[in-house]
């Protein structure tokens, strides 16, 4: 089975072609210039990525830095949902009041986002109106969109989604253009499973500490039980030198508890930090992951 990868410079991306055959290569100061400034944003969005921002914040910056670099209208994050074979505009920029959040878009391979997500190979539509490979999703057309490129959104496990831009203008996106948007992605696809699994980890690490307490505190229970059944023996004792060993006992007993409840705090503190340090030593060593898109095969 053929896996879709961080590596989607090996893919062909799926581009429309344009009436003059191939594309002029635009080498102007503006273009240069936009390539520049495309590789800035590039870091900044690492840069927002490594800060660990809240989830939807990390999407919005995104979307709107995405479509400054494309110098796109609109721009959006589709998560897609397995349960209903379809895309949630799970962030955007440009869209009308009530799409982020609420609209969805089919995602079978008769859409442009779906075959990106299904094949990893990047979408270009240049001329929407004219489309005939994949069917243009109402929400584009509502919009006015022309022209349109996804690209999939990969995360460790099963891809989060497609990363598409948008535009009203007329122009045409060009294969240059894919190594900026794919590279935004990956950014993103890296920091939301980073997230994910930062959840996850703090999930297993709750479960951990409430076990811990449930064993310190059983194990307390029944040292203060010994001790306190060897205190009233002693108590009732005729004979002093046996008192004066039950005694002592008791003793021992309530210091071995006291010991053990400090141990026990100490250890999950160190086991909390332990288990995140190595999860991550884990994932720094594994280095990116590659999967394969749902769909997609060899």
């Amino acid at each position: 089975m053929s896996q879709v990868r961080d590596l989607t410079d090996h893919l062909e991306p799926v581009i429309e072609p344009t009436n003059g055959g191939a594309a002029t290569v635009d080498l102007t100061t503006r273009a240069l210039h936009l390539r520049i400034r495309q590789q800035e944003i590039l870091a900044e969005l690492g840069v927002h990525a490594l800060q660990g921002k809240p989830f939807l914040d990390l999407l919005d910056q995104t979307a709107r830095l995405t479509a400054e670099g494309m110098e796109a209208e609109f721009c959006k994050v589709l998560e897609y949902i397995p349960a209903e074979n379809r895309f949630l505009v799970r962030a955007g920029v440009g869209w009308q009041e009530g799409i982020v959040g609420v609209a969805t878009i089919g995602a079978d391979l008769e859409s442009p986002s779906g075959f990106a997500l299904r094949t990893g190979k990047p979408v270009i539509s240049n001329h929407l109106e004219n489309e005939q490979r994949f069917r243009t999703p109402e929400l584009l057309l509502e919009h006015g969109i022309r022209r349109a490129m996804n690209v999939i959104l990969q995360g460790e496990g099963s891809p989060y989604g497609v990363l598409e831009v948008d535009s009203r203008s007329e122009g045409e996106f060009g294969e240059h253009d894919i190594a900026f948007l794919q590279g935004a992605a990956n950014i993103l696809g890296m920091a939301i499973e980073r997230q994910r699994y930062e959840r996850h980890l703090k999930a297993a690490l709750d479960r951990h500490q409430v076990l811990l307490k449930e064993i310190s505190h059983r194990v307390k229970n029944s040292l203060q039980i010994v001790s306190s059944m060897l205190h009233l023996q002693a108590s009732t004792a005729d004979d002093e030198g046996i008192t004066a060993q039950l005694a002592d006992a008791s003793s021992r007993v309530s210091a071995v508890g006291r010991a053990y409840e400090r141990q026990t705090v100490d250890l999950g503190r160190g086991s909390s930090r332990d288990t995140r340090r190595s999860a991550w030593n884990r994932r720094s060593r594994a280095g990116p992951a590659s999967t394969p898109a749902p769909g997609a095969s060899g």
